[in-house]
C-alpha cells in the first residue's frame, strides 16, 4: 500500500510527470533554472574550497570558544547522556543553554554530523551546510520579486558568500551564519502576507525566526527583526492595508513560542549580567567603497582608514561591477514594495555608517532600543543591507 502511495506520488501523474510537463512547455526556463543552481553551487564552492582541502584543521581567533560550545554539546550528549544545560568548564560554571552563543547545535539541522563525525569535519558540514542554506533562502526570497533565474542567481552571488561571510566565517564569529535564515524569514512573510498566503507560511516564518534564536543570532535576530518591522510598515503604507503588520505580527508570535525553550533562558541571562556597550565606530563613504570594491580582503588588510578592530569587521567585498548594479537598480526600479526595500536598504546603509553624528541613526539607535544597546560595531548592518 505504501508502495503504491509512492509510485502514484512520483509516476507519471504525480512529481515527476509534472516536472516533465513542465520542462516540455519551457524548455528555455528548465535551462535558465539548471544553470542558477549549477551557479549557485559553484558560488558556495569557490568561498569555501580552501577550507575544505584539509579537513584536520581547526580556525582561529574565536574558532577556539564557538568549538568548545560545540564539545560540550557533544560531550553531555554522547559520554553523558543529558542535555548541555550547564558549561562546569569555563568560568567557574554557568547556564549554558542561557547564553546565546552555547549550545548553538543542539536545536540545529547539523547536529547529527556533530555527533557521528570527528569535530573538524562537523565544522566544516556546519558552514557550507549554513552558505548552502543562505544561497537557497536568497534564491527563493529573489524570485518573490523576479521571475529572472539570473537575477535571482545574482543576488544569491552578491549577497549569501561575499567578503563579508567569508571574513566573518574565517574569523569563527559563527553567529554570523545565522543570517541564513533572514531570507527564509523574509520569503515565507511574503509568500504569507499575498492575497494566496496559507497559515502554513506564517508558521514556516515563525519556524524561521526560532532558528535564528536556537542559532544564536546575536546580531542576525534583531536585524532581521528591524528589517522586516521596516519593510511591514513601508508595504503597509503603500498598500493601504494592515495586513502586513498582522502577519508578521503572527509570524512573530509563532517564532517566539517555537523558540522560547531557548529565548526566555537567554534573556534571563541578559537581565541578570545585561551586556552594555558603547559604540561610537564610524566611517565615511569613501571606506564603504573600498570595503565593497578593494580585493585585498584578508583578514590581516586594512586598504581603508576605519577603526577599531580587524578588516573582518568591515570588509564586504561585492566587486566594482556588484555596487554599480545595486546603485543601478536602487535609481532605476520602481513598485510599491521596492520602493519600500529601497527605503529600508537606506536606513540600513545610514545605520551601517555608525555614530558619524550625535544624532545619527545608529546613535540614537543604541540609546534608546534596549537590545542594541547591546551590539556594537555598526558596519554589520551592511551585510543585511545587500541583501535588501
Amino acid at each position: 500500500m505504501l508502495w503504491s502511495a509512492a509510485v502514484t506520488a512520483l509516476g507519471e501523474n504525480g512529481w515527476i510527470g509534472r516536472a516533465k510537463r513542465r520542462i516540455a512547455a519551457a524548455p528555455w526556463n528548465a535551462a535558465a533554472f539548471t544553470v542558477a543552481m549549477v551557479t549557485i553551487a559553484l558560488v558556495v564552492w569557490t568561498v569555501t574550497r580552501s577550507w575544505l582541502t584539509d579537513l584536520s584543521t581547526f580556525g582561529f581567533h574565536d574558532w577556539d570558544s564557538q568549538t568548545a560550545h560545540r564539545e560540550l554539546v557533544r560531550k553531555t550528549l554522547l559520554e553523558h547522556h543529558e542535555l548541555p544545560w550547564w558549561n562546569p568548564y569555563a568560568c567557574g560554571g554557568f547556564p549554558a543553554w542561557g547564553y546565546v552563543e552555547s549550545d548553538t547545535v543542539l536545536v540545529s539541522p547539523w547536529l547529527p554530523a556533530y555527533l557521528l563525525l570527528p569535530m573538524s569535519v562537523a565544522l566544516r558540514v556546519e558552514v557550507v551546510g549554513m552558505a548552502l542554506l543562505a544561497a537557497i533562502g536568497a534564491y527563493l526570497l529573489a524570485s518573490r520579486f523576479t521571475e529572472s533565474h539570473a537575477a535571482r542567481a545574482l543576488v544569491v552571488a552578491l549577497w549569501a558568500v561575499n567578503g563579508r561571510w567569508g571574513l566573518q566565517t574565517a574569523v569563527g564569529h559563527t553567529w554570523h551564519l545565522a543570517y541564513a535564515y533572514l531570507p527564509w524569514c523574509f520569503y515565507f512573510f511574503e509568500r504569507a502576507r499575498s492575497d494566496r498566503g496559507r497559515t502554513l507560511d506564517v508558521a514556516a516564518a515563525g519556524l524561521a525566526f526560532a532558528m535564528l534564536v536556537y542559532a544564536g543570532g546575536i546580531y542576525p535576530l534583531p536585524h532581521t527583526v528591524l528589517v522586516l518591522g521596516l519593510y511591514a510598515v513601508g508595504v503597509a503604507i503603500a498598500e493601504r492595508s494592515l495586513r502586513p503588520l498582522v502577519v508578521l505580527g503572527l509570524a512573530g508570535t509563532c517564532g517566539v513560542g517555537l523558540s522560547a525553550p531557548k529565548l526566555l533562558p537567554v534573556l534571563r541571562g541578559f537581565q541578570r549580567a545585561p551586556r552594555l556597550i558603547d559604540s561610537t565606530e564610524s566611517m565615511d563613504l569613501g571606506a564603504l567603497v573600498t570595503m565593497l570594491t578593494s580585493r585585498d580582503q584578508n583578514v590581516g588588510s586594512h586598504p581603508a582608514r576605519v577603526s577599531p578592530y580587524g578588516w573582518h569587521e568591515w570588509g564586504m567585498y561585492i566587486s566594482a561591477a556588484g555596487v554599480a548594479t545595486l546603485v543601478a537598480a536602487f535609481i532605476l526600479v520602481r513598485g510599491k514594495r521596492e520602493t519600500a526595500l529601497k527605503v529600508v536598504g537606506a536606513i540600513l546603509i545610514l545605520l551601517g555608517f555608525g555614530a558619524f553624528h550625535p544624532s545619527a541613526p545608529w546613535t540614537w539607535l543604541h540609546a534608546h532600543v534596549p537590545v542594541f544597546k547591546s551590539q556594537h560595531v555598526p558596519s554589520r548592518f551592511l551585510y543585511p543591507a545587500v541583501l535588501v
